[in-house]
């Protein structure tokens, strides 16, 4: 983290936070903010966090927790921060989530936080993953067997901009997946990708 970053938020350019960024669309300045103590417990983080993004920002705020590498990678050129690993399970996209809690056990104690206010969608189509739908999707990208894989891909697949859906809960004794609580927002298509590069990253 830059030094510069201080526990009270301040806009600071790209260029000085990440002096090798690369020139693209994402605001040439943004609100940056050091938390001050990321090692308390996850659920008391997150409603410290909670109170003071809902007061400085309002609300529709999705969040994004990522490692410091990561967020190299991500200010260098957005799409390098897209990868598949096992957790990634609607399968290689940009994630977000509504849930704080989720984005910081991503990021760890010692990540970054990504906040995205308004992300506006009217123009984007979305696949909501429910039921069978999200059964088959969480399986093949979490590479679980799925029978009959070509008849049961989701209608509108192939054709969607954002994925939409819960997390998974994992049942120990049979080790199966099923949806959760909290919910995860997924960018797909260049259109989505494009529309995420063009928002305004509010708090880091």
């Amino acid at each position: 983290m830059h030094p510069n970053v201080t526990t009270t938020a301040s806009q600071m350019s790209m260029a000085t936070i990440f002096p090798l960024s690369c020139d693209q669309s994402f605001a040439a300045k943004i609100n940056c903010v050091r938390v001050s103590n990321p090692k308390q417990p996850i659920e008391q983080l997150a409603t410290s966090l909670r109170s003071q993004f809902i007061t400085a920002l309002g609300r529709n705020l999705l969040f994004k927790g990522i490692t410091r590498q990561v967020l190299r990678s991500f200010a260098t050129f957005s799409l390098s921060a897209i990868s598949h690993i096992a957790e990634d399970e609607f399968g290689p996209g940009f994630y977000k989530t509504p849930h704080l809690e989720h984005a910081l056990r991503y990021g760890g104690c010692q990540g970054v936080l990504l906040v995205f206010k308004d992300l506006d969608t009217h123009n984007l189509s979305t696949l909501d993953l429910q039921a069978g739908d999200w059964d088959v999707v969480v399986r093949f990208w979490t590479n679980m067997p799925v029978s009959e894989l070509e008849n049961r891909i989701p209608p509108l697949w192939r054709n969607s901009d954002l994925l939409e859906g819960p997390t998974s809960i994992l049942d120990h004794c049979s080790q199966k997946k099923t949806p959760g609580p909290e919910r995860q927002v997924v960018g797909v298509s260049k259109a989505a990708l494009a529309h995420v590069q063009h928002l305004s990253l509010r708090c880091i």
